[in-house]
This record gives structure tokens, sequence and C-alpha cells, in this order.
């Protein structure tokens, strides 16, 4: 069976379990599932048993036939800019199949949310979601815009603990600093040391607004750039004088 009827029948086959589940419930599927997905923002608490046990059985015996359609989906930029039936099928598919790495293949990934539920969310552009989810979540509860010393500290004995700096240097150096050495350390690094996925991820710790310069240059045009191409990109863009800029202030 082609990969294309393949995804077609599991999603079918789940969503007919779904409208079943939602006609016994005198609601329709859509509004189920958007309650579901911000139950599942909220950290799942409340979400009817039946309605997992129908979703964990649903793709219980299918996951790589699911990760594969929904990589294809992704890999061809498809933009889901609403929170529609398909979309929210697929939150739910991920949080409860956990089928996907917690890695981008856009190459970006905060780190807010490789801990969280907004992962297919993200990958899908699912805007309106993603927007609510973002005025609920503040990493480790503090301002988005201000990381504190604690979490600067904690960036920092990371870094020494990894190698990536030495004590001797002054490793608790202000932020540009230290994200230079790190920098440095994965540009030169044979294997590009612990990866611009990393580096990324604890950019965004340090300071969301750098994070958010480098994300929004990234659009459909590089979702396809193999791993050579897509860490030659990234090169060019974090040498750019307004993420340093970004780091220090």
């Amino acid at each position: 069976m082609e990969k294309k009827q393949v995804a077609f029948r599991i999603q079918e086959d789940l969503y007919r379990q779904l409208q079943m589940y939602a006609l016994q419930r005198n609601t329709s599927v859509q509004e189920l599932m958007e309650k579901s997905v911000h139950q599942i923002l909220r950290g799942g608490a409340g979400l009817p048993i039946r309605l997992i046990k129908i979703l964990k059985e649903a793709i219980e015996n299918r996951k790589e036939e699911i990760k594969e359609h929904l990589l294809s989906a992704y890999q061809r930029s498809l933009r889901i800019d609403s929170v529609d039936d398909d979309s929210v099928i697929q939150v739910i598919i991920n949080e409860f199949g956990e089928i996907f790495e917690r890695e981008s293949i856009k190459g970006i990934l905060p780190n807010v949310i490789t801990e969280s539920k907004g992962y297919v969310l993200y990958e899908f552009n699912c805007r309106d979601v993603l927007d609510v989810y973002y005025k609920r979540v503040h990493f480790n509860g503090t301002d988005w815009d201000m990381p504190t010393k604690e979490m600067e500290e904690g960036f920092a004995e990371w870094l020494l603990l990894q190698g990536l700096v030495k004590e001797d240097k002054g490793y608790e150096n202000n932020a540009s600093d230290i994200v230079e050495e790190f920098y440095e350390q994965q540009v030169h690094t044979e294997g590009g040391g612990l990866g611009f996925h990393t580096y990324l991820k604890y950019i965004y710790q340090w300071s969301p607004k750098a994070f958010w310069i480098i994300k929004n240059r990234i659009r459909e045009p590089y979702l396809a750039l193999d791993d050579d191409e897509l860490e030659s990109f990234w090169t060019e863009i974090l040498k750019r004088p307004e993420i340093h800029e970004m780091l220090e202030g």
C-alpha cells in the first residue's frame, strides 16, 4: 500500500473512533480535540480515560507509519495556521504515541518546547494554540525577555561540566563571552561538538530575544536543507552582529 494511502487510512480510522466518542457526548470532533489540546497544554489533567485509551489503541501498532506521515507532511513545508481537526489530531497522536525525537528538522527547537506539549504545534505552525501556550508558559517561571542571574550561572556551569570552557578562563564571564566560546567550540570541533540544536537550545535559555531573531530568519526554503547545508546556514546566521548584540544586552 502506498504511503499516502496508509497515512489516509491511519487518519481515517482515528477520526472515526473520535467521531463515535464525540457523538456520545453530543459534541463535534473539532470541539472535542480543541478542548483536549488545551488540557494537554495544561499538563493533561482531566483528560477522560476512555479518550486516552482510544487514542493509544489507534496508534499502538502504527507508530512508524504515523511517523512517516508526519515527517513527510512537514518536509513538504505543510502550513497549518488554525486549529482544525487534522492538526489537532496530529498533536494528540504525537503526545500519546511518543513517535518524534525531540529535535526538529527545522534545526531550531526552543528549550521550553522540548519539555512541553507544544512540539507538534511548533512543527505545524498551529499559531493560535501556540500563542496561547506561550502566554501560559514561562521558562523556569521567569520573564521571557530577561534571563536571570541563576540561569546565566547555570548555563556557565553546564558549559564547564561539558568541557566547553575552562574554569581558569573565567567561565562566569558575561553572556557574550561564554556563548562565543561555546560557539567556537561547536564550529571547530570535529563532528560539530554537541551540534547546533543544542547550541540554540541554550541560546534560547539565555536570551529568548536572540533566539527569536534567529528563528525568524528561518522560513520554508530552509526546511529541506540537508545536514551540511543547514550547518552552513546556521554558521552564517550566528555570525550576524545583531545576534551578539542581543546576547550582550
